[in-house]
Formats: structure tokens, sequence, C-alpha cells
């Protein structure tokens, strides 16, 4: 094989190990930009001060998938339907799951191409545009920070949330137990402390014990909801089978932002001590798909066939208040969700350090005081956004709706495509599925981040109405 080559068949499956882009023949015609040393390796070349092992990656992943939006889906389904809340899970795991594929397949081709061992999310969409057509070169870093303020955006929102839960649900546990009333937001203030002290975890080797720990309380916390949804003969009665459209953009934002968390794909995979085990045949993103569907679908299901049209927000507020299990399932659920709070930090955090590390000037202070004092104002900003919109699901389905359907679906799709463009000989039937296939994902994508957005913008501003 020569040193230099246009993109082969065998290199671009060799990267993700996953099958899900079938190359066609290659233009016999190349240019200087067009050769690529491709006897370069990125995972080879990736130096990880703690590198995370298999298992590590694979809780990290489980962790940010069973957030707070697993326990929104009997709403989700209220919203949908049954029928099409099963379908409709199903699909939008199996899309999540391609489009992650179809992602860490170009971040590895782009690696190679730039010659660097690794990338960010926001660095593979800007190499992306440099790498496609002339005409798209210019728009390289308009699309990164683009990209990197949807995922601020996202991993902020998710965070909010996470106050937001825990605030609910121990409000719910404290006031029925000691028989008080005392409102919600001092409960989310009384985090506060808590919620600094973890965010000021730098790396997520340290970050791992808190997930093990997380995961298994969500883990212990499903089996006791399981316990309330089945303890009692369930009705099919007034259960509906296929919802409204009006309330149907509520479930797809809602699934969306449960069962994605591509915000923490790249870096999760950027730091395994084995990194191409991530995207292989039984590497750690299809072993934690199946499960992770599954379970959604169930909550999903039996939570809204338990419950019906009085479902709450989450379905820990549907449980019974003054039993000791349900208490316990609550704190438990708050213990899993506040170490998820880290996780989410993580992310904003890395993508607006990187930006602003090179701008400090003053020499005299180290740069570590900086970064903490950074990690306190990103939580700060999360507690002030949760005490001005205190609106569990509809955050819930509007991070899902603009930001998931941006960064998980579209930007992957465009990504692929200028990636790996060259590598179809205009004109044959492959070339054109190529492009008909990121089309269409596209456009599913803008249509759900549009009407997803004017929904739950609208149900915000029945909220805010209401509770004048």
């Amino acid at each position: 094989m020569p040193k230099y080559a246009v993109t082969p068949k065998s290199r671009v499956n060799e990267g993700a190990d996953l099958g899900s882009v079938e190359l066609g023949v290659c233009n016999n015609s190349t240019s200087k930009n067009d050769l690529v040393d491709y006897t370069y390796d990125p995972y080879a070349s990736r130096t990880v001060r703690l590198p995370t092992s298999f298992s590590e990656t694979l809780i990290h992943l489980l962790k940010a998938s069973l957030g707070t939006g697993i326990l929104s889906m009997p709403v989700a389904f209220k919203n949908s339907g049954y029928v099409i809340g099963i379908l409709g899970t199903i699909v939008i795991g199996i899309l999540s799951t391609y489009m992650i594929h179809l992602l860490i397949q170009s971040s590895y081709e782009l690696c190679v191409k730039k010659r660097v061992p690794s990338l960010t999310y926001s660095e593979t969409v800007a190499a992306a545009f440099e790498e496609g057509p002339l005409c798209t070169r210019w728009m390289a870093s308009y699309a990164r920070t683009l990209t990197d303020w949807f995922l601020v955006v996202y991993q902020v929102g998710s965070s909010i949330i996470y106050i937001i839960f825990i605030g609910q649900n121990l409000q719910m546990v404290i006031n029925a137990y000691f028989e008080v009333n005392i409102e919600e937001k001092w409960y989310q203030l009384f985090l506060f402390i808590p919620m600094v002290l973890i965010s000021l975890i730098r790396s997520l080797k340290h970050l791992a014990p808190f997930s093990s720990i997380a995961t298994a309380f969500s883990l212990i916390s499903f089996i006791c909801v399981f316990y309330y949804i089945f303890r009692e003969p369930m009705s099919m009665e007034n259960r509906v089978a296929v919802g409204s459209g009006k309330t149907m953009p509520l479930f797809f934002g809602t699934v969306l932002f449960a069962m994605e968390a591509v915000g923490v794909i790249l870096p999760l995979e950027n730091e395994m001590a084995h990194p191409r085990r991530f995207t292989s045949m039984f590497g750690v993103l299809n072993i934690s798909f199946v499960p992770i569907t599954i379970l959604y679908c169930v909550v999903g299901l039996f939570g809204y066939i338990k419950y019906g049209e009085n479902v709450k927000d989450t379905i820990t507020l549907s449980i019974p208040k003054n039993e000791m299990l349900s208490g316990v399932t609550k704190i438990l659920l708050s213990i899993s969700i506040y170490f998820g709070y880290a996780l989410s930090n993580y992310v904003a955090f890395d993508i607006l350090w990187s930006k602003i590390k090179n701008l400090i000037v003053d020499n005299r202070i180290p740069n570590i005081y900086f970064e903490y004092m950074l990690r306190i104002v990103i939580v700060c900003i999360t507690f002030l956004l949760a005490f001005t919109l205190p609106y569990l699901n509809i955050l819930i389905s509007l991070m899902g709706s603009l930001c998931l359907s941006a960064v998980g679906i579209a930007i992957p799709a465009i990504v692929n495509y200028l990636t790996f463009f060259k590598s179809y000989e205009k004109g044959t039937w492959r070339y054109y599925l190529f492009i008909a296939r990121n089309l269409v994902i596209v456009l599913i994508a803008v249509y759900a981040l549009v009407v997803g957005v004017y929904q739950n913008i609208l149900e915000i501003m029945e909220k805010v109405a209401n509770s004048k």
C-alpha cells in the first residue's frame, strides 16, 4: 500500500469497525489535498494521563444515559400513546446509536487526515468543513463555534434539570416525613455547596467511582419503581394508543434528551485505554444500547399504563409519598443524579475552559485557580436558571428538541457527508444513496428541532401565564 492514497474502503471500516457506511470506488483523479498518510494511527499516538478501562467507560456511558430523562418516559408515553411510544423509542434509540457510530467513524478518519491523536466534537465538525468542498471551508470556524454552544447549552440545561429533579424529590420526602412545608427552592439552595464540591473534580478517571455508585443506586431505585408499578393490577382503560399531533413533539424531545449522550461520547472515547473497543461489534456503545432501549420502553410503557393521565413530570413524583420504600427510592435517585451533575458539567467546562485559558494574561496566579473559578461560575449559572424556570418536563423536551436534534442527529450526518464525499464515484447508485441518507437524516432533525422548540416555548409561556 502506498504511503499516500485517496480514502480506501478498507481504511474507513478499520477506524470504526461498524460497517455503517459502505464506500464505493474512489475517483481516479486526485489532488494534492486528497493525499493522506494512512500509516498514521491516531489511537497509537494518544497520550492520556489517566486512561479509563472498558468497564469504567461503560459505567460512565450508562450513567450518562440513565439520568432524569428515563424517569420522564411515562409522561412521554402519555404524550405519544403507548404504541407510538414503543415504536418511537426503539427508532430513536437505533438512530441515536447509528449517528454516534457515524460521528466516531468520521472523527477517526479526520484524525488520520490531520495527523492528530484525537479531536473533540467541535474540532471534528471544523475539520469536516475544512475537508469538504471549497464552498464549505470558510464555514469551519463558525460551525465549530455553533457546535460548542449547542453542547454547552445542552449540558448546562441538563444540569438545570438535575437540580430541579433533586429539589422536587427531596421536598416530597422531607416534607412528608417531618410534616413540614418547605418550598422547593430552599432544597435547591441546600444543594449548592455539594454541587460545587463535586464539580471541582477534574478527571473522568476520578469520577468513575462516583459513576459506579450512581449506576448502582439507579438500578436499585428502578427495581423499587417497578415494584410500585407492578404491585397492583393495571388497567388499559383510557390508555391512548396514539397521541395527538399537538403533544407528539413533546414525546420526541423527551426521548431524545433521555437517550442521547452525544456530549460525553468523544470525551469518553478519547480517554479510553483501548478506544477501538468503544465502537467494535461488542464494544461499549453497542453493549449499552440494548439494555438502555429496553429499559426506556419498559419504564415508559408500564409507567403510563399504571398512572395514565395522572402521571407526573417524573415517575418518582407519582409513587406514594408517605411510604418508607418510596422515600428511600427518591433519596437514592437524588444521590445518583447528584453524581451525574458532575459528569454533565465536565463537558461544558471542558469546552469553555479551552476557549478561556489562552486569554489569561496574569501569570502571577496559577491557571488552576481560574479553572476552579470557572467551574464555580457554571454551577452558579445552573442554579440561577433552575430557580427561574422550574418546569422539569418542558425543559427536558426543550433540551432534546433544541440541542440534541442538532448535535445528536443533524451535525453527525453533515460531518459524515463532508468527511467521506470524496470516497464515492459521482453518478453511481452508492453516491446518490450516500447523499440521500444524510439528507433525509438532516431534514428529520430540522423538523424535530423547529416543531419541538415551537411547541415547548408555547408550553413554557402557558405555564408562566398560569403561574401569575
